[in-house]
């Protein structure tokens, strides 16, 4: 053991002292190959391959000491007089099972022990918990009756502890030579590496986003250079008059309608009663019903006889009101005569053509046309623009919030060197 203490500190003063083993700056590209060096220099200067073949031929011994003892004691007499015995014996085969697994290959590498080494400690804690909770734990002595010994350890336990301590021993020895240390780096290592690799990828998609974007603006810009232009030509102000002239007559279309409706709203009771004395005469349902489509509809203003024909009856008395409404409704119908009827039938008609001739102005008009596509172009390119910026503004806090994390943890990769390996080192991250 003591000679083991002095090869360590003799291994790291010499790595602290050696000017030309202690480099100040590596690129963290060129860590890995630093760390391999590093641990052949370990595993030479503490023998560690040798330390691995006395583990293993030690391991194999062990094993196959306490498999044959096993089988023999599955074998005895003195199981088989035993009155548990049948407790006893699967615990024997699960124990032979763990040996059968405790097998290394000829070519086996450090990293690979340690591996098994893990697997093997779990195993032998579940397999050892198994004995503890046998009757063989404590009743045990059925094996010595012939040789008289007087065992006070469960044999079985006693030689599986044994195994476990080559391990425990062996994993000392590799914990002491700093080899551990180094693999944790090297794991380290490959973390940051792995995530390096990942942003170097979200950084090509930011140049190519970023690429698309210049693109997409170029775009933009010549539709917005297209568009003023077309501003500045006399024939877009005459367009933007024709639509504001469209706007309008539309309007008095609808004020038209209204004013139909609301009249023969007014007007409605009237016809009610007109309808049951006078059932043949269909046309006053129509505009009982829906006012503004007969009235638009009646090319002849039929309207207007029924309409003379109500005046008479009402003069005659012929409808159950009282003085005042037939009074009211006289008056109604001598301030809206004829002409009133005529001019409001034919204003309309007269506004519905002229709104139609310049929506077929604006549809034949290929200036036109090409003002419409450059600004639906125009609006494309702007939301395109719009979108990039800001997926190409998520990658960019993305690639940033990625670049402090790697430099973080290459900053705790140099202290844990210099914590763990004595070594003042200066890590390059190239990004």
């Amino acid at each position: 053991m003591v000679n083991l203490l002095f090869k360590i500190l003799n291994f790291f003063k010499k790595r602290l002292k050696d000017p030309e083993e202690a480099e100040k700056e590596i690129n963290l590209s060129n860590l890995g190959s630093w760390l391999d060096f590093c641990t052949k220099q370990i595993i030479s200067e503490f023998d560690l391959d040798n330390e691995i073949l006395n583990y293993i031929n030690k391991v194999n011994d062990s094993r196959f000491s306490i498999k044959t003892k096993v089988e023999g004691w599955q074998k005895s007499s003195e199981l088989k007089s035993y009155g548990g015995a049948e407790k006893i014996i699967p615990l024997f085969i699960e124990t032979k099972r763990f040996l059968d697994q405790l097998v290394f290959s000829e070519q086996v590498s450090l990293d690979e022990i340690l591996v098994r080494n893990s697997l093997f400690e779990q195993n032998l804690t579940k397999l050892i918990r198994y004995l503890e909770d046998s009757n063989f734990a404590e009743d045990y002595d059925f094996l010595n009756k012939n040789d008289g010994a007087n065992v006070t350890i469960n044999p079985l336990f006693k030689e599986l502890i044994d195994l476990d301590a080559f391990r425990k021993s062996f994993e000392r020895a590799v914990i002491q030579s700093g080899y551990i240390k180094i693999k944790n780096l090297k794991e380290r290592l490959g973390l940051i590496n792995e995530t390096i690799s990942r942003f170097r990828i979200l950084q090509k998609e930011l140049e190519r986003k970023k690429e698309r974007l210049a693109l997409t603006e170029a775009k933009r810009k010549e539709k917005e250079e297209l568009v003023a232009k077309f501003k500045e030509d006399p024939d877009y102000v005459s367009r933007e008059d024709l639509e504001k002239e469209r706007k309008s007559l539309l309007k008095e279309i609808n004020d038209n309608k209204e004013e139909i409706l609301t009249l023969f709203n007014k007007l409605k009771p009237l016809l009610d009663k007109y309808k049951v004395l006078h059932p043949e005469n269909t046309l006053s349902k129509d505009y009982i019903d829906d006012p503004v489509s007969a009235f638009l509809g009646d090319q002849g203003l039929a309207i207007k006889h029924s309409l003379h024909h109500i005046k008479a009856l009402l003069k005659l008395g012929r409808f159950s009101l009282s003085p005042e409404e037939v009074d009211s409704y006289l008056q109604f119908l001598y301030r809206y005569d004829d002409n009133y009827f005529d001019e409001l039938h034919k204003n309309y008609f007269n506004l519905t053509v002229e709104y139609e001739q310049k929506g077929s102005l604006l549809k034949e008009d290929s200036f036109a046309v090409r003002i419409e596509d450059a600004l639906f172009r125009l609006k494309h390119f702007e939301e395109q623009v719009n979108k990039l910026e800001e997926e190409a503004f998520s990658l960019e806090e993305r690639t940033i919030g990625m670049k402090n994390m790697i430099l973080k943890e290459k900053e705790l990769l140099q202290n844990l060197i210099k914590v763990g390996l004595g070594k003042e080192l200066y890590l390059k991250c190239e990004f």
